[in-house]
């Protein structure tokens, strides 16, 4: 039975506009006129431009078309998204449980608060990926948890990463998923279960591992399936779109350092000084063909996002709660107050990383309760 989730004001007021803007702006051209008649039209043209594209998008998607079809209206309850409920996520929500044609709303329901009924022998087993540019220290604090709780965790450093940049210049998205990969096999060998967690390009690397190979459970933490899409609109930097001829003029793109007060917050590990513009596209290229095979994983997946994040579109975690064909699709949104470190690293911001490692563990209950154990198998092969 597919489970569905109508967020009723599940996200903070300030992030409803950044999250819709994007996708339904086109009227915004008329803005630039400086007579005050013109102006006024052009707020018009914007919000009606905004609403049309809105309003095709409701009724092309799934969601718009489950939501209208059976009587919800969007309007009364904030926004909507296609995904099933959790437990522990800071946000209010209610669940839309789909059986046919009906749809029934049930507030404050969590999908994953429901205890699993798992053999005591299971062995368990994390993979934990890493991001772009990154290090496995982006997921020490869920490894340290996960450790806690008897789990086997495999949380490798991928190809070319925490070398420099020399190094991971030869590196491709290709390399890192071999590199995911041999942990991944490795990891199966010493466990009866196998879930795989990964943050932003790690995320990925899950989809792509889940495409290949038969996982237990995914979570993808603001996982992207594309860089950036012009329809619906969701271009994190101008830049991005010209990545082809920007590698011929500066293939090492400068950028800022990270502030103290910000990896105080957020603490990472990662070649900070240029983005390497190749390997970026390189992550494109990957990301766009993992999009492409999103129908081919049937693992339970948990993809998480923020509301806010500049950095991986939330559209992303939208895209992959769609395509995918598992039975289990899980999507929540975490909120981040505190801005300085940016709203894109979950698994480290002092906001969030408690509220991922509570999610994890919940998901993880959830799918066991689903499966049968190891004994369970045997009995049924004999």
């Amino acid at each position: 039975m597919d489970s569905y989730i109508l967020w009723m004001r599940a996200m903070p007021r300030d992030a409803l506009l950044p999250f819709c803007a994007p996708h339904l702006g086109y009227g915004a051209l008329f803005l630039s006129s400086f007579d005050e008649k013109s102006l006024a039209t052009g707020r018009m043209s914007y919000i009606l431009g905004r609403g049309v594209v809105f309003a095709s998008w409701m009724f092309k998607s799934d969601a718009g078309r489950r939501i209208f079809s059976n009587g919800l209206r969007p309007w009364e309850g904030g926004l909507f998204s296609i995904a099933a409920g959790g437990a522990g996520a800071p946000l209010r929500r209610a669940a839309c449980e789909s059986a046919g044609k009906r749809i029934l709303v049930k507030k404050h329901f969590s999908f994953l608060n429901q205890e699993a009924v798992t053999g005591e022998s299971m062995k368990i087993g994390w993979l934990l990926l890493h991001g772009f540019t990154g290090t496995p220290y982006e997921m020490k604090h869920l490894e340290e948890g996960l450790r806690e709780t008897g789990h086997d965790v495999e949380n490798p450093l991928l190809p070319g990463h925490g070398t420099s940049l020399a190094e991971f210049q030869k590196t491709s998205f290709k390399d890192w998923a071999k590199g995911a990969e041999t942990a991944f096999l490795a990891l199966r060998e010493r466990v009866d279960k196998v879930f795989v967690c990964g943050f932003s390009m790690g995320g990925t690397l899950a989809l792509d591992l889940a495409v290949r190979h038969a996982v237990d459970g995914l979570v993808c933490i603001a996982a992207p399936v594309f860089l950036y899409r012009f329809i619906p609109w969701e271009v994190p930097s101008p830049y991005l779109p010209m990545l082809s001829l920007m590698i011929q003029i500066k293939p090492l793109w400068p950028q800022k350092r990270i502030r103290p007060e910000a990896l105080e917050l957020a603490p990472r590990q990662a070649y900070e000084d240029f983005i390497p513009l190749r390997q970026l596209l390189s992550l494109k290229e990957g990301a766009d063909r993992v999009r492409e095979n999103l129908r081919r994983v049937s693992a339970p997946v948990l993809a998480l996002h923020c509301a806010k994040d500049h950095t991986v579109p939330v559209g992303s975690s939208f895209e992959i709660i769609k395509r995918v064909s598992s039975p289990v699709r899980v999507m929540e949104l975490l909120n981040i107050e505190d801005s300085r470190a940016g709203y894109h690293l979950l698994p480290t911001h002092k906001e969030t990383r408690d509220a991922v490692l509570s999610l994890m563990n919940a998901f993880e209950k959830r799918v066991l309760s689903m499966q049968p154990g190891p004994d369970s198998e045997n009995e049924n092969k004999k």
